[in-house]
């Protein structure tokens, strides 16, 4: 299977791209956004104070992005056209009767 990786993608309203250290801080923002949280930071209390310190995260997402290009990660930020403000991501993952 030829995989096309997380090529841009646009719609009416969005543009999906892929990532780039450039908009990550903003990305951990909008999950430190308790109403966010809540549902996406499935990880144990004990492991929570840890993701509430930028300069601990950015680590983390500098490592992340070392396979953002490679054609079997599909990880997009999202923006908004009218304005090319970030407002989240989108990942999906390959499943295991897709591997070879």
């Amino acid at each position: 299977m030829n995989y096309i990786g997380s090529e841009t993608i646009e719609t009416e309203r969005l543009i999906l791209k892929t990532q780039t250290l450039k908009e990550q801080k903003r990305l951990w923002e909008i999950l430190m956004i308790p109403e966010v949280n809540k549902y996406y930071l499935t990880v144990p209390p004990k492991f929570r104070e840890k993701l509430l310190d930028w300069s601990k995260q950015e680590e983390f997402y500098k490592k992340n992005m070392e396979s953002a290009h490679n054609k079997d990660v599909f990880i997009w930020s999202i923006f908004l056209k009218e304005n090319g403000e970030c407002i989240g991501r989108i990942s999906c993952t390959i499943g295991k009767s897709c591997k070879k």
